[in-house]
């Protein structure tokens, strides 16, 4: 098990990331508190490299991915081993 500062970091193995989320109604951040920290208002997350979900659902290949996460479209693309992954179109 492998805990990093975010959800985004580039392995490209199947270890899952746990961080800690600052609640706000339907939307929210990631903390820099540690996982694992009991405060009111965040509660703890699994994060995954993208390849992992699709590994999971046993799908290489995406016809369309539309990405949007508030700025880490490009951490969250770093994760992805495209040599393994047919993406025919991305929007970001």
């Amino acid at each position: 098990m492998t805990f990093v500062a975010h959800c985004t970091q580039s392995y490209v193995t199947l270890s899952f990331h746990q961080v800690s989320f600052k609640q706000q109604f339907n939307q929210g951040a990631i903390s820099d508190y540690p996982a694992g920290e009991v405060r009111k208002g965040f509660v703890d997350v699994q994060c995954f490299p993208l390849f992992t979900f699709l590994l999971a659902i046993n799908r290489t290949t995406i016809d369309y991915l539309s990405l949007d996460v508030e700025g880490g479209e490009l951490d969250v693309l770093y994760t992805v081993p495209f040599h393994r992954v047919n993406i025919k179109v991305s929007i970001r």
